[in-house]
């Protein structure tokens, strides 16, 4: 079994501002040590310095960055991408495209942060595939894995630690915590969520495996792998429906299971049922999984959003009042036991032992006040109090700590 640091203190603040996320104890038993990671993009983007100042006198030792893909690359609303460029050479992207990345992760290293880069999208209009919908502005629609690789290849090579910009006399720091892509169980993140012409086939699970690949693959290429960084995917809603659709959400094992090429009594997808969930359609394919998709099995590990929405996090409704869903396909704190053993059954199916950790990125409680409960858009969404949220984040801290995973 993979083992890592230790668990980390999971906290969403009242005004939607920080996240402190859990990581996997040790098996056997709770770890001692803890692990802060604090969310905050809105005030680090617009303060580096002043935020991460702020964040290291409360004690946060790592800070979680969303970087989408779009904010580095250049003509990013243009159809083509430049002439003649080199997608894999940081220095090939606008000098002033790379400024607050590079802030981040120097004033990051002043202070003794880890930063831990989510590499999201959208994606530049020149990397999106075709058939959106008229009048549809998704940024993630049917993004291409080429140019999102050699755009992980970009950012993991002026963050290896030995990448010197023009204008600087030293090394730009190095990152090693990283993370593929955000949701991509969910529409808005990666579209369509069901195949074209067959709405009721899952769809997303084959672009995300592609582009976990080609991440993987830019990662490797710019010094950066599991035995020296960590690198997660997955970056699940813990929600979703049965009826996806285009742009709706998927059930996160559901995704899971269709990212591994597996039906739903975990076994190997074969024929058409295979072929166009752009998986192994024979024995013989199947057996070539697990080497053609080593991320997948041996990625630092799982990151999940184990929302819980108002309740305690060791309730989960079942079925689920909100969706009139059984739970059974659901990657929630209350439900987490789902997404250990389904992971466990996916990786064996090729034969692995693998007991991938889980990484729980993100995670809160939206209180009232700031917001008004119920909400008056939709009576049925209910906030919590201050002092009922922090009982509850207490609760699911002790939890994740207890968790070996």
């Amino acid at each position: 079994m993979v083992r890592r640091r230790g668990p980390v203190t999971l906290v969403f603040a009242a005004a939607l501002a920080a996240i402190f996320f859990v990581m996997p104890a040790p098996p056997a038993d709770a770890s001692m040590s803890q692990v802060t990671i604090v969310q905050d993009d809105a005030r680090l983007d617009a303060n580096p310095a002043a935020t991460l100042n702020r964040l290291r006198l409360i004690g946060a030792q790592a800070v979680r960055v969303s970087v989408a893909w779009s904010s580095i690359a250049p003509m990013p609303k243009a159809r083509r991408a430049p002439a003649h460029f080199d997608a894999t050479n940081p220095a090939a992207y606008p000098a002033s495209h790379w400024r607050l990345w590079d802030a981040i992760v120097t004033e990051a290293q002043r202070d003794g942060i880890t930063v831990d880069f989510d590499l999201m999208g959208g994606a530049p209009q020149w990397a999106l595939g075709p058939g959106r919908p008229a009048g549809n502005s998704n940024p993630n629609w049917e993004p291409s894995p080429t140019d999102y690789g050699q755009f992980v290849r970009a950012i993991g090579t002026r963050y290896s630690g030995s990448y010197i910009p023009a204008g600087r006399s030293s090394p730009l720091p190095r990152v090693n915590f990283w993370s593929i892509w955000n949701e991509p169980d969910y529409g808005p993140s990666l579209a369509p969520q069901g195949v074209p012409g067959d709405l009721s086939v899952e769809n997303s699970p084959r672009m995300y495996r592609n582009l976990v690949g080609a991440a993987w693959n830019g990662l490797r290429a710019s010094d950066h792998g599991p035995s020296t960084d960590t690198i997660l995917f997955g970056e699940l809603a813990p929600r979703g429906q049965t009826v996806f659709g285009v742009f709706s959400g998927m059930t996160p094992l559901a995704f899971l299971r269709a990212l591994y090429c597996v039906n739903a009594g975990y076994r190997e997808l074969r024929g058409f049922a295979a072929k166009i969930r752009g998986c192994p359609a024979t024995a013989a394919g199947s057996r070539r999984f697990r080497a053609e998709n080593p991320a997948l099995f041996s990625a630092s590990g799982v990151a999940d959003h184990p929302y819980m929405r108002w309740y305690p996090p060791n309730r989960e409704p079942n079925p689920d009042p909100t969706n009139h869903l059984s739970t059974r396909d659901y990657s929630t704190l209350g439900t987490l036991g789902n997404l250990t053993k389904a992971l466990d059954r996916l990786v064996a199916v090729y034969g692995a032992q693998t007991h991938l950790p889980i990484y729980d990125t993100e995670f809160g409680y939206i209180t009232s006040p700031p917001k008004h409960s119920p909400d008056p858009s939709n009576r049925t969404v209910r906030y919590l109090s201050p002092a009922i949220a922090a009982a509850y984040m207490n609760q699911a801290e002790y939890m994740s700590w207890r968790n070996p995973r």
